[in-house]
């Protein structure tokens, strides 16, 4: 097959482990808490005005880093307490909302192999019960010759 044959690499289906492009903030669908879908207002509804940057970067379901990145590009909000970082639930959620579907394709369909035989375990043959070797009868003594002579 030669390279012109090839599908350029800006043509291809972008796999699940790339990255996908994050939608510009002015490009975003959703804007306003009431265009939130219903599963991520009860979201809001149940969380706290602004998350701490630990349980902000798991609602995000990335890292500290990426948070900090998403703040940079305009997609979080965050505040200053003092020293500590305060994260906007709203703006977290409205980024999670705008994010474009990942491309998962279904698997390729598997060629129906019959599965291995199944090894019989080997069973050990019975072993026969030896034979009970009889002791020999004591012998007789002299003492006892003689007593039964007197009976």
């Amino acid at each position: 097959m030669s390279d012109s044959a090839l599908p350029s690499s800006s043509s291809r289906v972008r796999g699940i482990q790339e990255r996908a492009p994050a939608v510009p903030v002015s490009e975003r669908r959703i804007k306003t808490f009431d265009q939130l879908p219903d599963h991520l207002q009860r979201v809001l509804l149940t969380t706290p005005p602004y998350l701490t940057t630990r349980r902000a970067a798991e609602l995000n379901g990335g890292s500290r880093s990426k948070l900090y990145e998403d703040a940079a590009e305009g997609r979080v909000t965050a505040i200053k307490n003092g020293a500590n970082t305060l994260w906007e639930t709203v703006s977290i959620l409205l980024n999670l909302a705008n994010m474009p579907p990942a491309p998962i394709s279904p698997a390729p369909p598997r060629s129906p192999t019959p599965p291995p035989p199944r090894k019989a375990k080997a069973k050990a043959p019975p072993v026969a019960a030896a034979p009970r070797e009889l002791a020999p009868p004591p012998e007789r003594s002299e003492l006892d010759h003689a007593e039964a002579a007197e009976a």
